[in-house]
């Protein structure tokens, strides 16, 4: 009897990153731009130093060194790096 690790934890991450790799991210969004977003993962839940959002059913990378970011806050974002279906940002402003 073989065991099977999940890598979603649901079906709907699975049909978001699949539409995310299909997007591309720079026509989505361009270095300098600031957004509104809701951190779904703190960077605990991710690697260590980056939380995550997704705006667009694309992938927002977070840099949170400083552990500041929780899952469930509200902040502004200034994106520094665009790659093909990812973006890269820094926390500008905590909004809630």
């Amino acid at each position: 009897m073989s065991s099977t690790s999940r890598k979603y934890e649901s079906d709907e991450d699975e049909v978001a990153h699949q539409q995310a790799k299909a997007k591309d991210a720079r026509s989505t969004f361009s270095i300098g731009e600031t957004h509104e977003a809701v951190v779904t993962d703190s960077a605990a839940e991710n690697n260590g130093r980056q939380a995550i959002t997704n705006l667009n059913n694309i992938y927002i990378f977070i840099d949170d060194d400083d552990n500041t970011l929780s899952k469930g806050d509200y902040v502004k974002i200034r994106i520094f790096d665009v790659g093909e279906n990812y973006a890269k940002a820094v926390c500008i402003a905590h909004l809630d």
